[in-house]
């Protein structure tokens, strides 16, 4: 994790992954992290006009203090009563699953009749939201874990699908009804349905937008929002959802540079969880974020892109680590995060999959880190680098308990 400090706590020894200008209010991130090696380091980070550092933190430290996680959702809370599952993570992600995989036609079905100007039965379509919020309700972290976890694919269409599922899962932990659910489902899954307008080769471009291309690919806000004006059955929060995606609170998106509450409710939402899924999905020009990066990422920019309540709400349903993330512990051992604990975020339990040598564990071992006062996450871990297959841990291996 993260801490922001102004610069006169910045002291020598510590590891910086951002620095933020105080004319700008916007971090700079670093690739790697940056080592404050001595007093004139921070002298020449003075100079050149920073002063707020954001220091990397040992995530031990901040659990065991017991208190809230830096920049984020409150580490310890109460358990949440509108998050809280009814069954167990194994007995839902079955159903999430098939659910997902059909879920994928539906979508693709229902945008290509709208994008082809013919007449879609909304009220039918809405069922396979429905299937989606009643899945959220029985267990939040399957389905939301699949939205990154199962493919990295950018398709318009499994993209739109993975928002609505997000966009569900701030709603539930905010305690919306049913049909406002309904309602937010419907307009996450149509935010983008404007790109299917755009010259297919602008989309699957392998390689970073020209200042051209990116205006071209700006317009496809307005150009879902006129389409779906035009769809008969397309409630008016879904257009104005397709149309505000791209608006930041702090009034510097696109396309009408809108600040604040003047954004919908739904099109913050939406910006949220189009955003998160975004970066943990791969692109030509980059690698795919891990789930915790890209959540510390967003953190960075809560009141400036994002509001910093929603935000809040999402990290809250799918964990400071959500379901899936790879982590090292305090005892050099690595792990997979597989249940949430909403008592605290920062002890979940987890799969230790590689002890402190680097040796894979057959199978791998169970991890209360709530029941273990000796073992915490240390830190975020790149599954790649160690060769885990987080899909056929988490969506199959069995795990024998600890001793």
């Amino acid at each position: 994790m993260f801490r922001k400090i102004q610069m006169d706590e910045l002291k020598k020894g510590m590891k910086l992954c951002a620095l933020e200008k105080d004319d700008t209010g916007r971090p700079s991130f670093f690739m790697n992290s940056l080592l404050v090696r001595s007093d004139a380091d921070i002298e020449a980070f003075r100079g050149r006009g920073y002063g707020v550092a954001y220091v990397i933190q040992d995530d031990c430290d901040a659990g065991a203090a017991g208190g809230p996680a830096p920049d984020a959702a409150p580490a310890v809370m109460d358990a949440d009563s509108a998050l809280r599952k009814t069954v167990e993570f194994e007995e839902e992600i079955y159903k999430a699953v098939s659910l997902k995989d059909e879920a994928v036609g539906h979508v693709m079905e229902f945008m290509t009749d709208i994008r082809a100007g013919r007449s879609v039965d909304a009220e039918a379509f809405g069922l396979t939201v429905v299937g989606m919020i009643d899945s959220i309700f029985r267990n939040p972290e399957a389905l939301t874990c699949l939205a990154w976890l199962r493919d990295n694919d950018d398709c318009t269409f499994q993209h739109s699908l993975n928002t609505c599922i997000l966009s569900i899962a701030v709603g539930r932990g905010l305690g919306f009804s049913r049909e406002k659910l309904l309602d937010l489902g419907m307009a996450a899954v149509l935010h983008d349905v404007g790109k299917l307008l755009l010259p297919e080769g602008l989309l699957k471009k392998p390689g970073r937008f020209t200042e051209a291309e990116f205006a071209e690919m700006q317009r496809h806000s307005r150009l879902g929002a006129d389409l779906l004006t035009r769809t008969e059955g397309i409630k008016q929060s879904a257009v104005v959802a397709a149309l505000q995606h791209h608006e930041r609170v702090d009034g510097k998106g696109y396309p009408e540079g809108l600040s604040g509450t003047r954004i919908h409710e739904f099109g913050r939402i939406v910006c949220i969880a189009d955003s998160y899924n975004a970066m943990t999905s791969g692109r030509p020009y980059r690698k795919s974020f891990g789930p915790h990066e890209a959540l510390q990422l967003m953190t960075f920019e809560k009141n400036s892109v994002y509001d910093a309540g929603l935000l809040q709400s999402l990290i809250r349903c799918i964990g400071i680590y959500p379901v899936g993330s790879a982590v090292e512990l305090n005892s050099g051992e690595v792990a997979i995060v597989r249940s949430i604990n909403r008592n605290n975020l920062l002890k979940p339990d987890v799969l230790v999959v590689l002890n402190k040598n680097g040796q894979s564990l057959a199978p791998p071992v169970e991890a209360a880190l709530s029941e273990r006062k000796d073992l915490c996450i240390k830190g975020s871990a790149n599954p790649g680098k160690y060769g885990i297959d987080t899909n056929r841990l988490i969506l199959g291996e069995q795990a024998r308990p600890i001793e």
